[in-house]
Formats: structure tokens, sequence, C-alpha cells
């Protein structure tokens, strides 16, 4: 049965979402708020139209220096982005209060969210609805270290699950740990793109791929795209296998984006001088240094991002070519998952979070 709705809460019916949160910066402090009044205004270039009021304590920082970023959080940030946003960065440090991560953007002040699986950097283009509904027009930056070429013969879809995930593992992996043939490098969440483009640098180099996976439901798939071996992580000893295979001497690389209490497991089957990357925070719990393990083995234990490429022109270049040729030649080819209209957003990143996929989830603009 319909009832009446006062005309106060009438927004609270079409409420746009998804819910995001937006970072400022002004003066050297970082701040970040809960937003979910923006919607897109256009395709090329991406502009976004939000609505910050000015009782937010983000207002005059935006609209002082005209930038910010928009992090697109997962479901299990949700907790946290409701405590954002009750309370003030008046009166709070949120960034530290909440455990969030301030990552350095490239073309814009405001930080990124590190626990974010997507940032839009943004600079605001548009005040005009500024005063009369505290509506802002930022226009999303795409700096020149985002974009590449693709192959002619891969299709749009698969030029999109290129660069990201390519070059993330060739900085980690080539230009960092010049992985070699025969060496044994542990690869976890190995169905991620990431992980794929790892397991294919690995395979390209004559390298040992040891890949790990939660549960054994997606091992024959990952050996079809070349793993050489496969563990299970949670129906098997993971440090016991990666012995196994490596004869005892453990992995001289180990690529992993999960952290956690995953890490101390990771340490111990490593290779004596074997060095540790960590490039993400998918357990979402604290790492803790593995320090007597690490002292023991001298191990190498280093945080990474694919800013580390990116950063540098030349470094960049090398990493191009190196993607691209092999591209090209068909040593390296993208995985897609599963291919979503638009119009299905949501779909996608529900299929997202339900750990499913094998390889890089692309939506496509009409």
């Amino acid at each position: 049965m319909m009832k009446d709705l006062p005309l106060s809460k009438v927004y609270q019916l079409l409420e746009p979402g998804p819910v995001v949160l937006l970072t400022t910066a002004r003066k050297g402090r970082a701040n970040v708020m809960t937003m979910s009044w923006h919607m897109m205004v256009e395709f090329e270039p991406p502009l976004v139209a939000c609505v910050v009021s000015n009782a937010n304590h983000s207002f005059a920082a935006l609209r002082t220096t005209k930038e910010c970023v928009i992090a697109v959080p997962a479901l299990a940030l949700a907790p946290k982005v409701v405590e954002v946003g009750n309370c003030s960065g008046r009166d709070v440090e949120k960034f530290a209060r909440f455990g969030l991560t301030a990552a350095p953007a490239e073309r814009v002040a405001p930080p990124l969210v590190a626990e974010c699986f997507a940032n839009l950097e943004c600079k605001v283009s548009d005040t005009r609805l500024v005063n009369k509904y505290a509506m802002l027009g930022e226009e999303v930056i795409a700096p020149v270290a985002s974009l590449g070429e693709y192959p002619a013969k891969l299709s749009p879809a698969e030029g999109a699950a290129v660069w990201m995930q390519y070059l993330t593992a060739y900085g980690a992996l080539i230009a960092i740990a010049h992985l070699a043939k025969g060496d044994f490098v542990v690869i976890s969440a190995a169905s991620s793109s990431v992980g794929i483009a790892a397991t294919q640098i690995a395979k390209a180099e004559g390298a040992i791929s040891i890949a790990t996976t939660r549960k054994s439901n997606k091992k024959a798939e990952l050996l079809s795209l070349g793993a050489d071996h496969v563990i299970a992580t949670e129906e098997e000893d993971m440090v016991a296998r990666v012995q196994e295979i490596t004869g005892g001497q453990g992995a001289r690389v180990i690529f992993d984006p999960v952290a956690g209490p995953f890490l101390e497991k990771l340490a111990e089957a490593a290779a004596t001088g074997g060095i540790v990357f960590e490039y993400g925070a998918l357990s979402m719990q604290p790492t803790l240094f593995p320090l007597f393990t690490a002292l023991g083995k001298g191990l190498s234990i280093r945080g990474y991002t694919l800013m580390e490429v990116t950063r540098n022109p030349e470094k960049l270049a090398s990493a191009k070519k190196y993607v691209y040729d092999r591209l090209a030649d068909g040593r390296f080819h993208p995985k897609i998952a599963k291919i979503f209209p638009f119009a299905q957003t949501v779909d996608a990143y529900n299929y997202l979070e339900s750990n499913a996929q094998v390889g890089k989830v692309v939506i496509t603009i009409p």
C-alpha cells in the first residue's frame, strides 16, 4: 500500500550511488569523505557531477584547490565507508582513524585510497552550479602513463585487459627481480588478471611458476593457462608443497597481493636470499613482518606498485616494449573472465565479489 512521504525524505528514493569516497588535500593535510550524490554527465572526456555540501569539511578544500580523487570501494570496505561518512575531517584524521592508506596520485595532490579497487584523479572543470546546488563538474584525468597501444589482432575488450596487469607483473618480476630460466616463482591470487600475466611472464622467461589459489576449483584452468604447479592454500600445506616442488630450496621470487598472515607462510616458502613482493592487501588483515624468518634467510621483503614503472619514463618505455613485443608474437594473451554491458555494471561488481572469475572482468560502454 502506498503512503505519503515527507518531501524531505524524497531523496532517499533516488539516491544515485554507488557510494564512493572522495579525497581532498589542502595545506598539507589530506581528508576523505563519503559521497553518494554523483553521476556521469559526459563520456569523453569523462565528466562527473558531484554534490558536496558547503557544510562538509571537504568543500573548502575542493573549491580552493579544484582537485580531488574519487575512490570506488568494494563491499568489504562498507563498514569503514559508513564510519568515514559519520564524522568530520574537522575533528578526525580519517585515514589514520579508519586504517585507510593514502597513496600518492600522479596528477593531483589529493591521495588515492589504496584499499579501493578504483581511483579516479579529478580536476574541477565546471562550478556554475556550486552556489545554487553545491554541484561541481569534475573531469577525470587520464595521464599519458595510463595510455598504451595494443596489437590490432586483439579485441577492444582484450586491449582494455592489457596494460595494468602486464606492467604490474613486469615491474616486479623483470625490472627488479630479473626473473630467469630455472627460477622458482610463487604467484599468489593467481586467478587474477595480474596473476595470469605473471604466469605468462614466467613461462616466457623459462621460470617455473607455482600458482596459488584458495580452493582447488580453479586448479585445472590455471594449469591450462600456463602455470607449472597450482596449490590450493585452503586445502593444502602451502609451505610443504613449495618445498616439495623446489626440492627443498624454496622459491627465489614471490609475487603476492594478499599480505596479512599469509606473508609469514610465504616467507617460510622463500629460498635463502629470496625476494618477496607485496603489491596488495587483499586479506584486509594486519601484516606483521616475519622478522626471524627474514633474518635467517636474508630475505628482501618490499612493497611494490605499478607506479614504480609508470612514473619513470625510461622504465615505462622498456616495459611497454617488453609487453607489446610479446603480445604481438602471441607469447602473451590477456584472459577475459567475463564481459558485461554498461547497463549491467552492478552485476559485474557482484561477479567480482563472488571471486568466481579467472582473468579480467570487462565492462563495455555503448
